[in-house]
């Protein structure tokens, strides 16, 4: 070797600062139907049973009606307002347990599992999130953050039109779930 040939200098990477807290969140069916339950608009429950009141009253009118002139056309009407109702009322009681069937056929066709696995890594500026199926990193900063739900198990971060974060409150690492609650509620938004 030459005295000549100066071997190539090799930078030092800066280390990376260490997040400030972590979660490590299972998603599963069970969670994902509590967040379903929590972010459904309340007001969806009561349009439904407002409905179905309506449809009740319509055939009680209807019932009433025929009972009254013998029409067959109030019959008629009165039998299909009540199919038309109890149909409804059937979907209303179906339907989540089957949208969340579906939600599990496509974690099992997508991922090859009925869980995903989740690390959030929560640092000065910004969230990061692993998806440890794939290793996909998702990243964000605060500002990107828009609001905080919370369930019995879960904190639910908005970052867009139905984009959220789930994290597990008993996946927290290095927090407890109040100190947490303080630390993201002080960032949402880049406040």
């Amino acid at each position: 070797m030459n005295p000549e040939e100066e071997l190539p200098v090799q930078e030092e990477q800066p280390e990376l600062e260490p997040p400030l807290y972590t979660c490590e969140t299972v998603l599963n069916v069970q969670a994902q139907q509590e967040a379903s339950e929590a972010l459904t608009p309340k007001y969806m429950k009561y349009i439904v049973y407002v409905c179905l009141g309506l449809f009740a009253v319509m055939f009680a009118l209807l019932l009433w009606s025929y009972l009254a002139d013998r029409q067959t056309t109030n019959l008629v009407l009165a039998l299909l307002v009540l199919a038309v109702g109890v149909y409804l009322g059937y979907r209303q009681l179906t339907a989540p347990k089957k949208l969340m069937q579906q939600w599990e056929e496509s974690m099992r066709k997508n991922y090859g599992t009925d869980a995903l696995h989740l690390l959030t890594e929560f640092y000065r500026f910004s969230v990061a999130q692993t998806l440890k199926e794939n290793n996909d990193v998702l990243v964000d900063s605060y500002t990107d953050l828009l609001a905080l739900r919370e369930t019995e198990h879960l904190f639910l971060l908005k970052k867009g039109r139905g984009n959220w974060y789930f994290l597990a409150k008993d996946g927290l690492k290095n927090c407890s779930a109040d100190e947490f609650r303080t630390f993201i509620s002080e960032r949402i938004g880049g406040k």
